[in-house]
């Protein structure tokens, strides 16, 4: 961490504010916007994936993208990464010693296991883009024209489709 000072104060907002000048005529500033989750990331607090996950949460416009972001916030999405690098890279390690060791009589590689855990590693992966893609999907969205002419019910179908009276 670093040093910082917090304040909590009880009182009106008149109050508050007097407090917040005096603070800023005695040399302290007030945080820019991102400041604290840029000091965590650069703190080793949270990771890349974490901050734009906070990112996300602040300019999440419905309730499934903000439980995405927060997902994310938790660490969840970083741990799921890490590891599958540290599964592959066992796997990695596996097939190398194969290759080190040819002329022993160790038996270090195994094909089906080989397999298998690769397989495994490829459905995880899968299931990730998979994830990837719907979160973005939540983060960005999807623009749909409805054509058609006059009084056929575009309004009507867009009202059902969103559950809310848009038209």
């Amino acid at each position: 961490g670093e040093d910082v000072v917090e304040l909590h104060a009880h009182g009106s907002p008149v109050v508050l504010q007097e407090l917040q000048v005096h603070c800023l005529q005695w040399g302290a500033r007030l945080a820019n916007p991102g400041e604290f989750t840029l000091r965590a990331y650069l703190n080793n607090k949270i990771d890349l994936n974490q901050a734009e996950a906070v990112a996300d949460l602040i300019h999440a416009d419905s309730s499934q993208a903000a439980r995405s972001a927060a997902l994310a916030l938790s660490g969840r999405f970083s741990e799921v990464i890490h590891t599958l690098v540290s599964d592959l890279t066992t796997l990695r390690v596996r097939l190398e010693s194969d290759f080190d060791f040819t002329d022993e009589e160790i038996p270090v590689f195994h094909e089906v296991s080989f397999r298998s855990s690769l397989n495994h590693i490829l459905e995880r992966l899968t299931r990730l883009v998979e994830n990837s893609r719907q979160g973005a999907l939540l983060r960005e969205g999807k623009n749909i024209v409805l054509i058609g002419s006059p009084n056929v019910g575009k309004s009507s179908l867009l009202n059902a489709l969103t559950e809310e009276d848009h038209a």
